[in-house]
């Protein structure tokens, strides 16, 4: 693959600026080596529209944070982004929540389940309301 020569100025952007976008970077995510990849992450759509953003009317710098911002929006708005690995596997031999409180009992077609405390009643509703349609469409099989 033949790589292209460098588009003018995008070197110089890069090393004067470079340290700036990354705490940028580090602002937005708290964290210095997600700062980094986000400033990487900007500068590499920098390098990809450097012929509209090289130019003296061109606010490459702008373009890099804008980039950045919404790169950090769409990994926060990731589901696992809460999850942390552990080095020790849950005891197997206890079965569903137990050690949990669960205050909250509700009635199905197929009996009592028990629900944990911090679940939300929209979602505890939608698993009620999901487990009545599929009893009733098994009686009317």
């Amino acid at each position: 693959m033949l790589r292209r020569a460098e588009p003018a100025g995008y070197e110089d952007f890069v090393a004067g600026r470079y340290r700036e976008i990354v705490r940028f970077g580090v602002l937005l995510t708290g964290d210095g080596r997600l700062g980094e990849d986000l400033a990487q992450e900007g500068l590499i759509a920098a390098y990809r529209s450097w012929h509209r953003l090289g130019v003296p009317e061109g606010r490459p710098e702008a373009y890099v944070r804008q980039v950045m911002v919404r790169a950090a929006m769409r990994a926060r708005r990731r589901r696992w982004r809460d999850e942390v690995p552990t080095g020790e596997l849950p005891d197997a031999s206890r079965g569903g929540f137990a050690g949990q409180s669960c205050p909250q009992a509700i009635s199905t077609g197929g009996g009592r389940v028990r629900v944990p405390a911090g679940l939300g009643k929209e979602l505890l509703d939608l698993i009620v309301a999901s487990d009545r349609a599929a009893a009733e469409r098994a009686h009317k099989d």
